[in-house]
This record gives C-alpha cells, sequence and structure tokens, in this order.
C-alpha cells in the first residue's frame, strides 16, 4: 500500500509539473464552445468572461472563423497570428474621450477580460503572472497602461462607470514603454506575493484616460470608417490589443493541495463500500449531488464558495486512489436544449479542472453533461428547478 501511495503522488508532481501549474483554465483561448462570426462573442470561449464599461465588451478570435472578420490571421483589426495555438482575444483598452458619441460613452471606457482561477492563492506565497499582448494594426492609439489584476471577488466593472483610481493591479506594464508591436507579441509579467484567497483575475487598462500614457499608431486604420454611418468627428477612436497565453502559477514549483499522507502498515480499503465522513458510505453506481457547488450566472465559472465542497471531493479520492468518478452536470429546461446541453458538460468539465489542477490524476475522472434530461423535481417551479440544477459525481469503479 505504501509504495502504491508513493507512486501515486510521484506521478501527480510529474503530471503538475508538465502542466506547469497554471492556474489559468483555457489560457490561449483554444477552447472554444462554437467558431466566432462577429465582434462581441467572447462568451464562445471556455472559462473566460468579458466585462466593460458599456457595450460592446471582449472579442474572440480562431482559425475557424472567416478570414477578415473573426479570422486568424486575418481579421477585422490587421493580421496577427497566436503567440500559441488557433485563438487569442481582443479588446479596447483605450477609447478617446468625446470620440464614442455615436456609442453615448463618456471617458474612461475599457473592456476586460475576467477568469476564475482554478484555486485560489495562498497567503504569503509568491506566484509568477504573465500575459502577451500585441497592438492591433487597425486602431488609432497605442498605450502602455496595461495590468493584471488579482482579487477575492469579481471587481464592479461590467456596464458601469469606473472609478479608475480604486483599482490596482499587482503586475503592470512599464508605464513609460509604449506597447507599439504590432504582429509580434509582448510580454508582460511581474511577481506577487499573495494575501491569501484571491481566486479572480482580470486583465486590462486599469488608468484613468487623463493619466494614460499614449502615443498615436502609426499606419493604424479606424475599422469603424465603412460600417458605421456616422461623422467622422463622431466615430470611436481606439486602442485594442490582442491577448493570448495568460498564466498564473506558482513562482516555486510546489506540491498539489491533495497530497495524501504516506503511511506504514494501512490495511487496504475494503472495496465495498466506500466510506467517507464528510459524503457518508458510497456504493458503486451511486450518485452523489455536490450540494455547495456555484457558478458565475450562466457561464461554467466557479465561485469561490464552491472550493470547500470540492476540496472535500479532492480528499476523498486521495484517501481512496483506487476510485474513479464520473462527473455531470445537470440544468433546468430553461433555454434551448443545445445551450442547457453545452452549458451541463462545460461546468462539469470545470469540477473536473479544479480537481486535476489540485492534483487528482485525470486518469481517474470522466465528466458529462445532460442538460435538462434528468430532472430530479419538477420545471414548474423555482424551487424545482434549482434542484434540477446540479453537479453530481457517480462511483464508476473501486478496484
Amino acid at each position: 500500500m505504501t509504495k502504491y501511495l508513493l507512486c501515486s503522488v510521484l506521478h501527480v508532481v510529474i503530471t503538475l509539473a508538465a502542466y506547469g501549474q497554471n492556474l489559468v483554465a483555457n489560457h490561449s483561448f483554444e477552447d472554444i464552445r462554437i467558431c466566432p462570426t462577429t465582434l462581441d462573442q467572447l462568451r464562445f470561449t471556455r472559462y473566460w468572461m468579458g466585462f466593460g464599461t458599456a457595450d460592446p465588451s471582449p472579442d474572440l478570435f480562431n482559425r475557424c472563423a472567416e478570414a477578415g472578420l473573426m479570422g486568424v490571421p486575418s481579421n477585422y483589426f490587421g493580421l496577427q497570428e497566436p503567440k500559441t495555438g488557433d485563438g487569442y482575444a481582443g479588446m479596447i483598452c483605450y477609447l478617446k474621450s468625446k470620440s464614442g458619441k455615436s456609442w453615448k460613452l463618456k471617458s474612461n471606457h475599457r473592456e476586460f477580460l475576467v477568469t476564475n482561477l482554478l484555486k485560489p492563492l495562498e497567503k504569503d506565497k509568491e506566484y509568477h503572472l504573465e500575459v502577451s499582448v500585441s497592438l492591433a494594426e487597425n486602431c488609432e492609439f497605442a498605450i502602455a497602461n496595461f495590468g493584471m489584476l488579482l482579487s477575492k471577488s469579481t471587481p464592479p466593472i461590467d456596464w458601469m462607470p469606473i472609478e479608475m483610481a480604486y483599482f490596482k493591479p499587482q503586475v503592470t506594464n512599464d508605464p513609460s514603454m509604449i506597447l507599439a508591436n504590432k504582429g509580434e507579441w509582448t510580454t508582460i509579467s511581474g511577481v506577487y506575493k499573495a494575501k491569501g484567497g484571491e481566486s479572480i483575475l482580470t486583465i486590462g487598462n486599469f488608468d484613468a484616460d487623463k493619466i494614460t500614457n499614449l502615443a498615436k499608431n502609426e499606419d493604424g486604420q479606424n475599422i469603424f470608417a465603412q460600417s458605421m454611418q456616422v461623422a467622422k468627428k463622431d466615430r470611436p477612436r481606439i486602442s485594442y490589443y490582442f491577448i493570448d497565453d495568460v498564466i498564473v502559477r506558482p513562482l516555486i514549483p510546489e506540491e498539489p493541495v491533495f497530497v495524501a499522507d504516506v503511511t506504514t502498515d494501512e490495511p487496504e480499503p475494503e472495496p465495498e463500500p466506500i466510506k467517507s465522513e464528510y459524503f457518508g458510505d458510497i456504493e458503486e453506481g451511486e450518485k452523489i449531488v455536490l450540494d455547495n457547488i456555484y457558478f458565475e450566472f450562466d457561464q461554467s465559472v466557479l465561485l469561490p464558495t464552491s472550493y470547500t465542497e470540492l476540496n472535500e471531493l479532492g480528499r476523498f479520492l486521495v484517501q481512496n486512489p483506487s476510485v474513479r468518478i464520473q462527473i455531470s452536470g445537470h440544468t433546468d429546461n430553461i433555454g434551448t436544449a443545445e445551450y442547457n446541453l453545452r452549458l451541463s458538460q462545460d461546468r462539469a468539465a470545470a469540477v473536473m479542472s479544479y480537481l486535476t489542477v489540485n492534483g487528482i490524476d485525470q486518469g481517474r475522472l470522466e465528466s458529462r453533461g445532460f442538460g435538462s434530461e434528468y430532472p430530479v423535481d419538477t420545471n414548474a417551479t423555482e424551487e424545482g428547478r434549482s434542484k434540477n440544477r446540479r453537479v453530481e459525481f457517480e462511483l464508476i469503479a473501486s478496484n
């Protein structure tokens, strides 16, 4: 038994070393639900949310999309190859004051990329933060102001005027260095000592218009010149950047969260049933509802309030190394069957990702989504629908 546990822990460490211990899921925007067809479709990529002080919001680009529109390398904003893979995101990082009259925008308009880390940061540990950016060809301005903000909760920046001085990103670009590279990627990076509990990453320009260091984008074109039937003086004049390869990882490689205690003379567990102080006795084929799993509304992004329940599931799996489980996502019947199926699949995958990044061998896990196919209560009431929106795990093997 001791030999088995030592080998299991070693395998986990090797797996995480290969993965790089990056706490950002879908860090290069490769995992998408649907190919983008127009602007404002970041929602088609998994694990990321697009926020902005007004409509529109960040965009998604991929090789599967139409060239010259949302394609790669050719799209609305010019030519740009990904740093890695087949896709990247893009967003407005500055809009010249009073140039957005046709959008009814005030000053300090910004767009931001937001994601939930796979696990919260640990107090006093140092983390390496990194993001790669590239200036779009088709925009008027280049800027120097760009940063990465870690917080315990999502900043209130969606569809609201921003009090720019309130947000203090922990890692920033040198404010004297204009990010002027087009067609090539510039890496912004730094080290952050965690206060503890930070689980939300927000990326963008957090400085007000009046202190944003900007320069004219040489040969930059206004993409709205033909699409917007407005006077030239009223066309939005912007700074637009492509974003790729976002990383948040421990500065010093560390052991996974769910580390088993290696002891001698530990008896083999009884094959049936599997005992758990938290979940009770579990038999093969039995489905257990994870009662305290919460996501961002209509998203597959786990909220920090879910971590306690997920950590208990992780400990259960460490204590029972022969166990394999299937994680299943379920929804109510609000919305189309196709949408609910995808949402349930993404939520189950998010739970599986949390477990694997915290040391559980992916070979022991499966994830499936069933949409609204298997309700446990009526969908005619809100109480019933809330019960149908759930994540379960099922013991599928305990050899």
